[in-house]
């Protein structure tokens, strides 16, 4: 059985338009190209013919949405009024921990002092902002996910050479993450070195 498609629509491309078919099923991608088009609803139908069907044609309905683009100036408005909180800031920190422990924050201060616990269970390493660290934000990076296994330190190793603990030393950052709460202390566990950047 030979079969075409066509389509209703400039913005809207099909491939392939034709074939043969002798009872598999043949599949047709649909192809989308934005440029030039205002934000808005449209529409289209694509029309598959088969003489020898019985029940040809057959249509299928396209709609499309395209949204406003963000203006730039905007996004950057909102990085620049996102809150950045001091991470000797414990009563902050221990607040949104106690009372909002899904809510992702941003703080920011100098890393005063890491160790790389090899020998403890999960091999963490800690990134603290104040020495002695009892009482303030602890950064943690565990050697792997608890859940899945994924290797963590490895990720940090490759991005912060030749480890983090070596590499964020002495240095200003901002972190994003959820407050948890351990032994009455605020802490963020890293999962990814995108949580984690350096900051002049």
């Amino acid at each position: 059985m030979t079969w075409n498609a066509s389509d209703t629509a400039d913005w809207l491309s099909l491939s392939p338009t034709s074939g043969n078919s002798a009872g598999e099923i043949d599949n047709i991608t649909l192809s989308v190209n934005i440029a030039g088009l205002d934000a808005g609803n449209y529409a289209a139908i694509v029309t598959i013919y088969a003489i020898e069907a019985t029940n040809s044609p057959q249509t299928i309905a396209v709609n499309l949405t395209v949204n406003q683009a963000v203006d730039e100036e905007e996004r950057e408005k909102e990085v620049e009024e996102e809150e950045i909180i001091d991470a000797l800031n414990t009563a902050k920190l221990l607040d949104i921990g106690y009372n909002s422990p899904e809510q992702i924050v941003t703080v920011e201060g100098i890393i005063v002092r890491t160790f790389y616990a090899k020998e403890s269970k999960g091999q963490p390493t800690f990134l603290d902002f104040h020495d002695p660290y009892e009482g303030y934000l602890i950064c943690i990076i565990w050697k792997e996910h608890k859940q899945t296994g994924e290797p963590i330190r490895a990720m940090f190793m490759k991005a912060f050479s030749p480890n983090p603990e070596t590499f964020l030393l002495n240095k200003k950052v901002r972190v994003k993450g959820k407050i948890e709460i351990y032994k009455g202390d605020p802490e963020i566990v890293l999962y990814n070195p995108s949580q984690i950047w350096v900051v002049e």
